[in-house]
């Protein structure tokens, strides 16, 4: 298994920056995808991408704000996180418990 996230480091000041699926509410990268095969989950809302469907354009990618998207050169399809189905293990085996998830609309935990 390999992580759906990338950190962005910058070792001169010492900052390491997850760069994750912001699963948008507008969602641009559903919007974009030209094969319909991307879809908001109706539980929760996570973005997903139906790798059947998914023929590797890249078009997602290009609209993602966050450059959360990738392409896969073996499989010719795009990915990113999908929240390991509601159970983030990137959460579980963080060593600094650096992640996490807020809800908008809530409260930020201190």
């Amino acid at each position: 298994m390999r992580a759906r996230l990338t950190i962005k480091s910058n070792s001169f000041a010492g900052s390491f920056i997850p760069q994750v699926c912001h699963q948008c509410a507008d969602a641009p990268c559903y919007y974009a995808c030209p094969e319909g095969a991307m879809e908001i989950e109706a539980v929760n809302g996570t973005v997903l991408i139906l790798e059947e469907k998914c023929t590797g354009c890249g078009a997602c990618a290009r609209a993602c704000p966050f450059r959360a998207i990738r392409l896969d050169e073996e499989k010719k399809k795009a990915w990113k996180c999908d929240f390991c189905g509601g159970n983030p293990q990137c959460f579980a085996w963080c060593p600094a418990n650096a992640l996490g998830v807020v809800e908008f609309g809530g409260e930020i935990p201190k």
